[in-house]
């Protein structure tokens, strides 16, 4: 599935309440559905607003796109001409790990940029501190119930 793989490093908080819950439960799976749908949701919030997992707005358009969205009446978002890569974020969880991403050719490009054809890159995918908090709450309200 998904073209892009991040791997959550650091957050100390948030991998030692993983491991928890795997003791607890056996299966991150779950948490994992939840986790994803989450970051389903805040990715496309991401487009919305433009802006990066760190809250940077994306670089603007170059002048010659521009002007040619505006000539066919598409949509002036960045990344947003018809929504298709809006719309292709999904995440595939297991007992062990959670992927999210999109399966489309273009994602990582424009995740990381292309420098060779002047494509600067504008992140939508990633965890900042604000969903490594939400993250935590989640594993939390699962601890909670056991």
């Amino acid at each position: 599935m998904a073209s892009i793989r991040i791997t959550i490093t650091g957050g100390d908080a948030l991998q030692r309440k993983l491991k928890q819950l795997a003791d607890a439960a056996g299966s991150l799976k779950p948490v994992f559905n939840d986790f994803g749908e989450y970051m389903v949701l805040t990715t496309r919030d991401r487009f919305d607003r433009e802006t990066g997992p760190d809250g940077e707005p994306w670089q603007p358009l170059n002048s010659a796109t521009a002007q040619r969205k505006a000539r066919r009446n598409k949509n002036p978002k960045i990344l947003q001409q018809n929504s298709i890569l809006r719309d292709s974020i999904t995440y595939e969880a297991s007992d062990d790990q959670l992927e999210v991403g999109t399966n489309l050719i273009y994602g990582p490009t424009h995740q990381f940029g292309d420098p060779d054809r002047n494509i600067p890159a504008r992140p939508f995918l990633g965890i900042n501190d604000d969903d490594a908090s939400e993250l935590e709450d989640l594993i939390g309200d699962y601890l909670d119930v056991r």
